[in-house]
């Protein structure tokens, strides 16, 4: 089971920049930028492997009327892209996608709207974007042109192992003198059937607990000469969701297979349930099945905390929250909760730090600084392997 798009013989390449990516690609060539009425409309398109991307912005517009009533603003319109013989080209079911406004540093709106939609046939030379809302109604033409990427050639493999109803898959590999590039993905195999956005569980980390490994998450190949190279902990090529590129030094021609052991998966719960625990303290608790110590602390303003770009500035007091599992061995374990809530405080999300060899810390705003008791919600498992994948090392 694999999430990719990839055709049984498409040509793929492999680039530091862009990670593997089809050897042919649709694309438009230039941005398409268009003033009217006092508002610039800037569009492009990429058509690649996985999807197709309609990413555009508009700037100069006045405020909606209930922008300030809500910390992010979401586009209630929708936008459609049709072909150059008018066939709808259709939202892609991996992704959900949508537009929002947001103020800029110098005080301006941005509309920002990215649409993952399914690819591009190879005939098709020109789509038509259209979409309103507060920015206004744009009927847009943008060209198509066929785009030969330089790369390292990259060859389609299909390699999978699984646990706890996760199946990882490697699903592409390069090799060059340089460079040895891997790439894996997971799913959720025990709800066959489900739409993605429906399911219970999804993977939120491969062997981490997010895509930019720590120091103690990178990756180990064993190759069949019985050599082991570690990954390069400072390249991280680009992937989409619940994939990742593993890059290990270039191997010796005589090299044909390696073995890679990925040690846990970390997947995000869908559950109606909250537990709640007091503020300050240390609680004792059994959720999902898995055992755990939930430590909870107040902290103070912090002048030095950088709220995420496009989320409200906000810097005052926090509940902080650190979850201890009580058995490290245990083959499911609760790592941390994403959403953690103080009532009555702004739901602007969470800060989340997470050092080699420790436990994450997520921080939760608490604007009176005299919060008693915070809402457990949003938990992230720790599900335990290891997934083995012996992976071909072919060179192109």
């Amino acid at each position: 089971m694999t999430l990719t798009s990839i055709e049984p013989h498409e040509e793929l390449v492999f680039t530091s920049q862009f990670g593997f990516r089809s050897a042919q690609i649709f694309e438009s060539p230039t941005n398409v930028v268009i003033e009217r009425d006092g508002r610039t409309l800037t569009a492009s398109l990429v058509s690649d492997r996985d999807c197709t991307t309609v990413h555009f912005t508009v700037l100069g517009f006045e405020a909606p009327a209930d922008f300030d009533a809500v910390p992010y603003y979401h586009v209630k319109e929708s936008a459609t892209v049709r072909d150059d013989r008018g066939r709808e080209v259709l939202p892609h079911p991996r992704w959900h996608t949508g537009g929002m406004v947001r103020r800029r540093s110098d005080g301006t709106l941005i509309l920002d709207w990215q649409l993952k939609l399914v690819r591009l046939g190879a005939d098709v030379k020109n789509v038509e974007l259209s979409f309103g809302g507060p920015a206004g109604d744009w009927t847009v033409q943008i060209a198509v042109v066929t785009v030969t990427p330089a790369g390292i050639p990259a060859t389609p493999i299909s390699v999978t192992d699984e646990h706890h109803g996760v199946a990882v898959t490697a699903t592409a590999v390069a090799c060059s003198s340089e460079i040895t590039a891997i790439e894996i993905e997971a799913d959720i195999a025990d709800e066959p059937g489900v739409d993605p956005k429906s399911r219970v569980r999804y993977v939120q980390g491969i062997g981490a607990q997010s895509p930019s490994r720590l120091v103690d998450e990178l990756f180990m190949l064993r190759d069949d000469h019985g050599h082991q190279h570690l990954e390069r902990s400072n390249f991280h090529a680009p992937a989409v969701r619940n994939r990742q590129v593993l890059s290990f030094p270039g191997l010796p021609d005589e090299v044909r297979s390696g073995v890679i052991e990925i040690p846990f998966v970390v997947v995000q719960q869908r559950t109606d349930d909250m537990p709640k625990v007091p503020v300050p303290g240390t609680t004792e608790i059994r959720f999902l099945g898995c055992d755990a110590t939930i430590v909870t602390s107040r902290t103070s303003d912090d002048e030095s905390l950088r709220s995420f770009e496009n989320r409200p500035d906000y810097r005052g007091p926090r509940v902080r929250v650190e979850v201890n599992p009580e058995h490290t061995e245990a083959p499911t374990q609760l790592l941390y909760f994403s959403r953690p809530y103080v009532e009555g405080a702004p739901d602007v999300g969470m800060w989340m730090t997470h050092r080699a060899g420790k436990q994450p810390v997520v921080e939760s705003p608490d604007p009176s600084g005299a919060a008693t008791s915070v809402a457990l919600r949003g938990p992230v498992l720790k599900l335990l392997g290891p997934w083995r994948l012996e992976v071909p090392l072919p060179r192109t």
